[in-house]
């Protein structure tokens, strides 16, 4: 989209905030302001979007509406996080996570500490997670924990229990059906592996799992195309 599209959506929304502003309509007032945030957020104008997400979580807050509450506490970590402030994005994540709980939030919240080098919150809450996906099988959410798990302990050097996660990953996505969504995710831990194997010297295994990522890339390009016609 062009710049002048983001300033027409922005418009469009705004008219839309007016015409509820007054009404009584407070989650109508939260769902404009929100998707003013987001067009900006867009756009790249971060400093106007947290402007206007900030307003809307407060519409949403006092409505009890938990579902956009979490969602624009997340998006609003985002874009903190975006910008370099990884501190104060924790802090809108982890608002994200208690309002509503929501597994992808709590993968946000993990990684966040990861990145501040505070690995043993972190893997707390890794480990709740993967109690719950393997309470209800969930193969998918497994694969991508167990890979966030992986690159948790690649990033404190424990390369052996890195590797061991990160197969834990490939195991359950066999599981699975070959989606565009399994593909990438099963690329992209196979990439992490190779990275793994480069780090810790063992080179051949490393080309091996590299290339390997990339077939998989290629075959969910061609999963997504097929899927569109």
């Amino acid at each position: 989209m062009t710049l002048g599209d983001y300033k027409k959506r922005v418009a469009a929304y705004e008219k839309a905030f007016e015409l509820v502003r007054g009404t009584g309509d407070i989650n109508g007032e939260g769902l404009a302001l929100m998707n003013i945030g987001f067009s900006y957020s867009e756009s790249g104008e971060r400093g106007k979007a947290l402007n206007y997400l900030l307003k809307a979580v407060e519409k949403f807050n006092a409505v009890s509406n938990k579902y956009y509450e979490s969602m624009v506490y997340w998006s609003i970590a985002g874009i903190h996080d975006a910008l370099g402030s990884p501190e104060t994005a924790l802090g809108y994540y982890l608002l994200a996570e208690r309002v509503s709980g929501s597994e992808q939030h709590v993968i946000s919240v993990a990684d966040v500490l990861d990145r501040l080098g505070r690995f043993d919150e972190a893997e707390k809450y890794y480990k709740k997670l993967i109690a719950a996906l393997k309470k209800r099988s969930d193969f998918f959410g497994l694969l991508n924990t167990y890979r966030a798990m992986g690159t948790h302990y690649s990033r404190q050097a424990k390369f052996n229990t890195s590797i061991q996660y990160l197969h834990l990953s490939l195991a359950a996505s066999v599981k699975l059906r070959d989606t565009h969504s399994v593909l990438s995710s099963r690329a992209s831990t196979t990439a992490i592996l190779g990275e793994v194997y480069a780090q810790i010297g063992k080179t051949a295994a490393a080309v091996e799992k590299l290339e390997q990522a990339r077939r998989e890339f290629s075959r969910s390009a061609i999963a997504v195309k097929k899927r569109k016609c």
